[in-house]
């Protein structure tokens, strides 16, 4: 099956014989430019060719300067200026209608944010699909097997896609930084797909992500915005109303973490422990990077302990991230209230671990910042997910 081409119009079409995906009927137009825009992004290259065709109502000038948004992350190798093209001979394909009896489909990772998004919606009564997608990501072991103990406690089944990815993840991975540039709205083209030719008339799509990653300029693929035009895009393209949200847009991770704490730990069995967040190891979590100290706090701001096994304790900043990238973002005002706010309640549970540097920069905190902190032990104590 044909998925198109990149760089220019001379270049080899690219076919499920490159990129093998299983299974094949998630494959629609959104899904090969999601792929597409992904191969672009590592080959830093501007141009894509869909071989399928879009709605007459989407505006192609519109949909690449939507995708340039997306992979344009602070991390990019470069800045990204879209020109997509379509097969305008193709003919739109009529839906072949599959029972789905789904409410919600539920990007899972195994990750805090998405089991916390699958506890959710069994605590509201969602019928929900666990969608798992395996594109070659470094840390796919640490994942599935996090995703597998997680289902299996709570007697639930997955729907696992695979796009061969593997090879340009590996050679791009310093060029992004652990970031694989579209893959979040690999996911979501892959939901729109089921949903698009389903006997459903309406979809909601979960892609979970906080409060605090959810501005326009910082995740792109995490942000406000996206979700609104992919829900724009995704329901002129199917006649259908399909909605890409998050349950925890007005949630941060720490508050989220409280909720399950005190109502679903108990109730479902399942412990934030239970999942995995780091992208770099493979069996296990490094304790070095972003994701590995932001999970760090956000589990110390709520009142459980970090997890076992981890590699290096992330406040004991062994290779100077908090002091060197951190607590600079910090002064530039490039973490927020709630962000910053909650390393301080983490500093404060750990001083006994904390490198001189940093307890030395919480001794100094002003008056005004340790009151802002205890009222910010009261957010997250008070807060009542909805």
């Amino acid at each position: 099956m044909n998925i198109g081409k990149i760089a220019n119009k001379n270049s080899h079409l690219i076919t499920t014989d490159d990129i093998e995906i299983k299974p094949k009927n998630t494959l629609d137009n959104y899904t090969k430019l999601s792929i597409l825009a992904t191969l672009a992004a590592y080959k830093k290259t501007d141009y894509i060719y869909v071989d399928d065709k879009f709605d007459r109502k989407i505006d192609l000038r519109f949909l690449s300067n939507f995708m340039s948004y997306v992979v344009n992350h602070p991390n990019a190798p470069k800045e990204f200026k879209f020109r997509i093209e379509q097969n305008s001979d193709e003919k739109l394909k009529a839906s072949v209608k599959q029972d789905t009896s789904y409410d919600v489909i539920l990007s899972f990772s195994g990750g805090i944010d998405s089991t916390a998004g699958l506890l959710y919606c069994l605590d509201n009564g969602l019928s929900v699909l666990p969608l798992w997608v395996d594109f070659g990501q470094k840390n796919k072991e640490a994942e599935k097997e996090a995703s597998i103990s997680v289902l299996k406690k709570l007697h639930k089944k997955s729907l696992e896609v695979s796009i061969d990815l593997e090879k340009q993840i590996l050679n791009g991975w310093k060029d992004w930084d652990f970031i694989v540039p579209a893959r979040n709205f690999i996911f979501a083209a892959i939901s729109n797909s089921i949903f698009k030719y389903s006997n459903n008339t309406k979809g909601v799509i979960f892609l979970c992500a906080v409060k605090e990653e959810m501005k326009k300029w910082k995740n792109r693929d995490k942000s406000k915005y996206f979700f609104n035009i992919s829900s724009q895009l995704f329901s002129k393209d199917s006649g259908k109303n399909i909605k890409l949200c998050s349950p925890f847009e007005k949630y941060s991770k720490a508050e989220v973490l409280y909720w399950w704490k005190h109502h679903w730990e108990k109730k479902y069995g399942i412990s934030p422990h239970n999942t995995s967040t780091c992208y770099y190891d493979s069996a296990g979590a490094c304790g070095k990077c972003r994701a590995c100290f932001r999970r760090a706090v956000a589990l110390l701001a709520a009142g459980y302990e970090v997890d076992d096994n981890l590699q290096v304790h992330p406040l004991t900043d062994t290779i100077n991230f908090i002091k060197d990238i951190w607590l600079p973002e910090i002064a530039a005002g490039k973490i927020s209230r709630t962000g910053r706010l909650d390393f301080y309640i983490a500093m404060e549970k750990c001083k006994d671990i904390l490198p001189p540097h940093l307890l030395k920069h919480y001794d100094n905190l002003s008056w005004q910042t340790l009151k802002a902190i205890s009222r910010r032990k009261m957010e997250i104590s008070n807060v009542k997910l909805k």
